[in-house]
């Protein structure tokens, strides 16, 4: 029996948050610095940067673009491009990358209008399907570590197959306007995000069981993501419900119970990508410049900094570290709670990968922007 949660979330409910953080943090003298630069020399040309991903931690970076996906080196050579081009003459060509997934010796790449499986290291075309005609192209796609399945065009589709799975379906929604899609760590459990206007519909299917666990009930949802273990689901709400009203706020649900077990409020919306560190604590970086370093276990802030410039980029690199660039075109790092300066640069950071012990920076630049790759280089104090 499917379980149905509906949940308002209204001023003075009674759950743990925060709304009066402390700014407790300044910048540290940095420990790091940004060395031997080498500028990408692009294939697309003319073509701005939607994001930045790393394939392989040791040697090779993503980056998609707004006419085609290119795959660059370590040495900051392009060795060759996917242009995702439709056989649907009715699509926009080329379609934006909604997420990506290695698995062993293969990269899934799902788009706007086809998901596309590629062999490594060669990047060699292996299998794609395309979305149904009848199906508009969607916000939200996700593909589930273990590879098997893929969230794409509103449905669960079984990648070794490439067919819709019958016991998923969405005909309960008013429209099919997803805006996010998520998988636990373990593959079993998807929660999908539906934009219905004045509430928003969060869904949490059991794969295993092969049935919808809960339905929640949301205000002003702007997506949903999985912690580390897969025990909590956490949602980015932006506004209170059925109002305009804005409150950007993380609340944490337990996927055992589908109960909200408490939340945490902010001053402004997130502008970056939330960024988990360990099955703890969660990092988030702010249109006002705040970056926050909180616990999703207790709800407390335990850092926090205000960087004067909107946070356009965040990431995690394979020893923990978080980089994030700001607005002005400073470079942070977070490193054990510390918060240094690595660099400035003279425009807006817009996307950040790192590589091994390198970094790949997007720095906004007309008319299609500047991509550069660093070392990492620790300073001697």
């Amino acid at each position: 029996m499917k379980k149905i949660l509906s949940i308002l979330l209204i001023i003075g409910i009674a759950s743990a948050c925060s709304t009066n953080i402390k700014y407790n943090v300044t910048l540290q003298q940095n420990t790091y610095q940004l060395a031997h630069k080498i500028t990408v020399d692009r294939t697309i040309k003319q073509a701005s940067i939607d994001s930045l991903i790393p394939i392989n931690t040791s040697h090779e970076l993503l980056a998609d673009t707004s006419l085609g996906s290119e795959f660059i080196n370590y040495q900051g050579k392009v060795t060759s491009t996917y242009n995702q081009q439709s056989s649907d003459v009715d699509t926009f060509i080329p379609a934006k990358l909604l997420a990506h997934k290695r698995v062993g010796d293969q990269l899934v790449l799902s788009y706007q209008n086809q998901v596309a499986i590629l062999g490594l290291p060669n990047n060699n075309l292996k299998a794609k399907f395309e979305k149904p005609k009848e199906t508009d192209e969607t916000r939200a796609s996700t593909i589930s570590p273990n590879g098997r399945y893929a969230f794409a065009f509103d449905q669960l589709w079984d990648l070794t197959t490439r067919q819709k799975l019958d016991f998923f379906t969405t005909d309960k929604f008013l429209n099919n306007n997803f805006i996010s899609a998520d998988f636990s760590s373990d593959s079993r459990y998807l929660v999908i995000v539906n934009d219905l206007m004045s509430d928003s519909v969060a869904q949490m299917w059991d794969l295993q069981a092969k049935k919808l666990e809960y339905s929640w009930t949301l205000g002003g949802l702007g997506y949903a993501m999985f912690s580390p273990n897969g025990k909590q689901v956490l949602f980015n709400i932006v506004k209170y419900p059925r109002s305009n009203i804005r409150q950007p706020q993380l609340t944490v649900y337990d996927v055992a119970t589908g109960s909200k077990v408490g939340s945490i409020k902010f001053a402004s919306d997130l502008t970056a990508n939330p960024i988990l560190l360990g099955d703890e604590q969660i990092v988030t970086g702010h249109e006002n410049g705040d970056i926050h370093v909180w616990s999703y276990r207790n709800f407390n802030a335990v850092h926090s900094y205000h960087g004067n410039s909107s946070v356009m980029a965040m990431t995690k690199d394979a020893e923990g570290r978080v980089w994030c660039g700001l607005d002005n075109g400073k470079l942070l790092v977070i490193e054990n709670g510390r918060f240094s300066l690595v660099h400035t640069f003279k425009t807006s950071v817009e996307h950040l990968a790192v590589l091994s012990d390198k970094i790949a920076v997007a720095t906004f630049a007309q008319p299609a922007g500047d991509l550069a790759m660093y070392d990492i280089e620790s300073i001697s104090h």
